[in-house]
């Protein structure tokens, strides 16, 4: 298969995907970034950059809120990791707040299972 041919099929993969985007929301000490769309390897690091903008609030908290999200990859599991570890050196509480769909894939995943809150759909 050509070089050519590969990108047009992953091109045509991304936009089969949701547009991701990260809403910061800053309340009461706890802080909270609302996800949507993927998170997959181009995604993430716009995650960990909206975690560490988030982090100059000195929150005693942060959320983040995965309710909008389509598919996380392994790109994501990792940013979660390292925005978890990042939070955790402020001395503030880390949560991840998940659909039930996706707490079966994150649960299971170490470093995040004890952080993660099941919501409803």
């Amino acid at each position: 298969m050509s070089s050519s041919r590969c990108a047009v099929q992953a091109e045509a993969m991304r936009s089969v995907g949701m547009p991701f985007a990260v809403e910061p929301l800053v309340r009461d000490g706890i802080a909270t970034l609302v996800v949507s769309g993927d998170v997959d390897v181009e995604s993430s690091p716009l995650l960990m950059f909206a975690a560490r903008d988030i982090l100059a609030y000195r929150p005693y908290a942060v959320v983040i809120d995965l309710s909008a999200v389509g598919y996380i990859g392994p790109a994501g599991l990792r940013a979660l990791m390292l925005i978890r570890w990042g939070v955790e050196s402020f001395d503030a509480e880390f949560r991840v707040r998940v659909p039930a769909p996706l707490a079966t894939l994150l649960g299971g995943v170490p470093g995040l299972s004890g952080a993660i809150d099941v919501q409803p759909r």
